[in-house]
């Protein structure tokens, strides 16, 4: 439960069809310090940051499975498959949101 419950809850208490969260890039020979990659919280910036870059981490994420299957049709097959829902959640008025705690971890 931890981190991952938290999470389920606050995706249920705001409203959103999709919760990413934050995330910080590493170099895998550690010659680099971590940063953290800020993500936009807030749907409204969210859904105007993604029109210009996937501002959503994809294993950061928790999604109501009703919307994003029965609503959207889950994932489309081809390319950018999770940039693909995002926008598709955004465009059908379900919003998409960051939490603001740190969720992952992504090698760069």
């Amino acid at each position: 439960p931890g981190a991952l419950g938290a999470q389920l809850a606050r995706l249920r208490a705001s409203g959103v069809a999709v919760l990413g969260g934050q995330a910080a890039s590493f170099w895998p020979g550690g010659e680099r310090l971590p940063r953290v990659a800020g993500r936009p919280t807030a749907p409204d910036v969210v859904a105007w940051q993604l029109l210009f870059s996937c501002v959503v981490a994809h294993p950061a994420v928790v999604f109501r499975k009703d919307v994003v299957q029965d609503e959207l049709g889950g994932y489309a097959p081809g390319r950018a498959e999770d940039y693909d829902l995002w926008l598709r959640a955004v465009d059908a008025g379900f919003g998409v949101g960051n939490d603001a705690s740190m969720r992952t971890w992504l090698r760069s």
